[in-house]
């Protein structure tokens, strides 16, 4: 052990950071979970020598996959601005083009989830917090109008290494720099 508890909560809800040092937007409400997936077992490609039959004698990572998602309700339209995809916020609408092309690597920020205290209170402890250096949302929702399904907008954080800062190379980084 390393002396410090990396989840000293290991229930409840978190906000995602948009951006801290830019922009600076929590992404809030939550309902349900948000989800870190970290694939690197699906992304090693086996070796094989005859005089091992089947069995494999070694594996080559090929790069790790890794992706946040979401399900947000009752998001400001600051907050849909920035994850739907090439949407503009204004005073009292948001406006949705039909966008292709442009990678989306440049328009990457940073994202931080930070665990919430007391229902609303954003943990100050930063050991709790999970940067990821380089996230562009894709959303993938149906709004269901109705009396019994809440409306939700899924999202889906993919993760990019880092190419331009400190970070060269990174994908995430549990706790304090």
């Amino acid at each position: 052990m390393l002396g410090t508890e990396l989840f000293a909560r290991d229930l409840g809800p978190a906000i995602i950071n948009w951006d801290p040092s830019g922009d600076d937007i929590d992404l809030y409400p939550t309902m349900g979970s948000i989800v870190v997936s970290s694939d690197l077992t699906g992304q090693v490609r086996k070796i094989y020598e005859d005089g091992h039959g089947d069995a494999p004698v070694d594996g080559v990572p090929m790069g790790r996959l890794v992706t946040v998602t979401a399900e947000f309700t009752r998001l400001t339209l600051a907050q849909l601005a920035v994850v739907i995809h090439g949407s503009v916020a204004g005073a009292t609408n948001l406006k949705v083009p039909n966008k292709a092309g442009c990678a989306f690597y440049s328009l990457a920020k940073e994202i931080i989830i930070k665990p919430l205290c007391d229902g609303d209170t954003i943990s100050a402890d930063t050991t709790e917090w999970i940067h990821f250096f380089k996230a562009y949302p894709t959303e993938n929702f149906e709004l269901n109008f109705n009396k019994d399904d809440q409306r939700i907008i899924s999202v889906t954080f993919e993760i990019y290494p880092d190419d331009t800062s400190g970070n060269v190379g990174e994908l995430y980084r549990f706790g304090p720099a």
